[in-house]
């Protein structure tokens, strides 16, 4: 029984990745969670680019404006096409239920990338949590069904952390992992 188990679980894990992939950067990055910060603009934009090489359909968004944001992440997950309306309307459990079909319906890889990150944060700390949390969650739904779905955070704070996302924190990249690295 125990050994039916075992063999069951490395089936349902090689859905996802094989032993030979443990050296690509999607492993690293969702090897301690979804969520994954950056500092630097250039390995933010190196990480797009490897996962873009991978496959990956990538969602890049920055946040300048609320209303910009709004926007462009209405569109980035077919708000109108999804629930017939455009834009997403600030609900929280609604862009909860936006996650489930977008880019989850499009895409069997996916990387959700924000940059300015600390604007959102400014605007409405609360939303930008919750907002790294659907991410979070999502991504272990996303796993279950043998896809991936990672989540590129880019700050121009280097003191910036969050708990409890989803059961787990955010965490600096290896690079920028110390806190000289951001220049601290």
């Amino acid at each position: 029984m125990y050994d039916r188990l075992i063999d069951e679980r490395r089936a349902l894990a090689e859905m996802v990745f094989k032993v030979d992939d443990t050296d690509r950067l999607d492993w690293d990055l969702l090897q301690k969670g979804a969520v994954n910060l950056y500092f630097k603009s250039e390995l933010f934009d190196d990480a797009i680019q490897s996962l873009k090489d991978l496959g990956y359909h990538i969602i890049r968004l920055r946040f300048d404006s609320p209303d910009h944001f709004k926007n462009d992440l209405s569109l980035a997950l077919k708000w109108e096409e999804q629930f017939g309306y455009f834009p997403w309307n600030d609900s929280l459990d609604a862009l909860n239920d936006g996650f489930r079909g977008e880019p989850f319906n499009s895409a069997a890889n996916a990387a959700f990338c924000i940059e300015n990150f600390q604007a959102c944060v400014s605007y409405d700390n609360y939303m930008a949590t919750t907002l790294l949390t659907i991410i979070e969650r999502t991504s272990r739904d996303y796993l279950l069904f043998g896809k991936r779905l990672i989540g590129l955070i880019q700050t121009n704070d280097p003191n910036f952390h969050r708990d409890g996302l989803g059961g787990t924190t955010t965490h600096w990249n290896d690079a920028e992992w110390l806190d000289s690295a951001r220049g601290l």
